[in-house]
């Protein structure tokens, strides 16, 4: 479902990193829906619900070291091929 906030649009289908009231550090989860009542973020196991009311922040997750170095990789081989 779409919302109207761009931000969490541009975060649908992503790993993001959620900060709720009264709840521990929660891993990285796939934000999967955000509706007028909340949000829907998937883990490895299953999917949450959190009501807005419950919902501090959420930011996209910092890319792992082997993400970075899979991207650096890609930009490089990108050069290489490119034409002066």
């Amino acid at each position: 479902m779409r919302c109207e906030s761009a931000f969490l649009n541009s975060l649908m289908g992503k790993r993001v990193e959620l900060v709720a009231v009264d709840a521990p550090v929660l891993p990285p989860m796939v934000l999967e829906e955000v509706t007028s009542l909340g949000v829907v973020v998937h883990d490895d196991e299953r999917a949450h619900f959190f009501p807005w009311s419950e919902v501090v922040e959420i930011a996209p997750c910092k890319p792992s070291a082997e993400e970075m170095k899979a991207e650096e990789l890609m930009e490089a081989a990108l050069e290489v091929d490119s034409e002066p």
